[in-house]
């Protein structure tokens, strides 16, 4: 176990939680700025992701945070080097075009959230990252700028429920008509 390359892999920030998990395994066995190598299907059923979830795991920490493949001589095994021993924080891009405003649930609680993708990879996301099934009850999509505004009042409105991050203690009608709520003030002004 590399110490140093595993505290590469937990400082490693980025949205894509199958990359994190890619880069937490490869800095677990690794220190920066070393060659290992690992076959893909061993890190695929470490990280319980398919081949396919890996490899564009891969091609995204190459991309963001410059981490090096490199094909073996046996044509097999790619060789890995992680390119430093502080990673940078990658870059939260704020969307100006439209996002989604939605309410999940899981065995956790309710949760409400925003995406700029899909709602439905939104959960596979959250399902993944909390070790739980998480249902999208509801979505809406809307203006960025008016959704934040939204799902900011919403949490401030439900403050007293919260359970941990963005996780309430209260029923998914409950936040939907919250933001319903806040969407009809919003809209009056």
């Amino acid at each position: 176990m590399s110490m140093e390359g595993l505290s590469w892999g937990l400082r490693l920030r980025c949205p894509n939680s199958a990359a994190r998990l890619v880069a937490l395994r490869l800095g677990d066995q690794y220190p920066p700025d070393t060659v290992g190598r690992m076959d893909m299907d061993d890190l695929a059923e470490w990280c319980c992701l398919s081949l396919d979830e890996v490899e564009a795991a891969v091609e995204y920490l190459v991309a963001t945070v410059g981490l090096v493949v490199r094909d073996a001589d046996d044509g097999d095994t790619p060789i890995f080097i992680l390119p430093f021993s502080t990673p940078p924080e990658v870059p939260r891009v704020k969307h100006v075009g439209k996002l989604t405003i939605y309410v999940a649930t899981s065995g956790i609680g309710t949760k409400v959230g925003i995406t700029a993708g899909t709602v439905q990879g939104r959960m596979r996301d959250l399902s993944f990252a909390t070790v739980r099934p998480v249902t999208a009850v509801w979505s809406q999509r809307g203006p960025a700028p008016q959704i934040r505004k939204i799902e900011q009042q919403v949490k401030e409105r439900l403050a007293a429920h919260k359970i941990a991050g963005e996780w309430f203690n209260v029923t998914p009608d409950e936040i939907k008509a919250h933001i319903l709520d806040v969407m009809s003030i919003l809209e009056s002004k």
